[in-house]
């Protein structure tokens, strides 16, 4: 069985990326991640080469936002 994927547009990308910053929820948005999802930041020391390791990430960090 042929596992599909399906491409989305830079713009749709980033409509998700805002949503997720405005309801501070990032479960949509990693539904849309690849394994292989690279994320590096001027924020951040070192790059995140996993998804698994940016969603460790970013939900703390939403978390701490939504406290504040």
């Amino acid at each position: 069985m042929r596992k599909e994927t399906s491409q989305i547009t830079e713009k749709e990308a980033l409509s998700i990326y805002a949503k997720m910053m405005h309801t501070l929820d990032s479960s949509e948005f990693e539904s849309f991640l690849s394994e292989d999802f690279t994320y590096s930041s001027q924020k951040v020391l070192t790059d995140m080469n996993s998804k698994d390791e940016f969603i460790e990430y970013i939900r703390p960090k939403l978390e701490i936002i939504k406290k504040n």
